[in-house]
């Protein structure tokens, strides 16, 4: 079972809320990458803007969305709970945000360092489990 433990305060300054109470990363000065779960018109509300700050009732400042998209052959499965394929989307931000670090996609060499059982930190808002109670946020 894993160990849920808040953050202290300013950890982790590129997790961002969208608009729609979903989780994502900034990953470049106008980019945020989020599941495509959390921009499933079927599922949430559209994203009109992302949050930085602490978290819920915390907002530093928001900035709003210019579009946001899937990637292709994202697919949600009914069950219990629910899977996706492919849950991974981004968002493209109206201005840039040059005053908060964005956090690199692990990619080439650095994937070497991933290795099973390793400790591994998820950030985000929201429930761990899926039973936040919002139907449109599996786990």
């Amino acid at each position: 079972m894993a160990d849920e433990i808040g953050a202290d305060g300013c950890q982790f300054p590129s997790a961002v809320m969208p608009s729609n109470g979903c989780s994502g990363s900034l990953i470049a000065p106008t980019i945020v990458l989020t599941a495509s779960h959390c921009l499933d018109p079927e599922l949430t509300s559209p994203v009109v803007a992302v949050s930085f700050g602490e978290g819920d009732g915390a907002e530093a400042f928001s900035v709003p969305t210019v579009r946001c998209d899937s990637r292709p052959g994202y697919e949600i499965f009914e069950g219990a709970p629910p899977q996706a394929l492919n849950d991974v989307g981004s968002c493209e931000l109206a201005m840039p945000v040059d005053d908060i670090p964005p956090i690199p996609i692990i990619y080439g060499c650095e994937v070497e360092a991933l290795e099973v059982g390793a400790p591994l930190t998820i950030v985000g808002f929201g429930g761990s489990s899926g039973s936040n109670n919002d139907p449109g946020n599996p786990p």
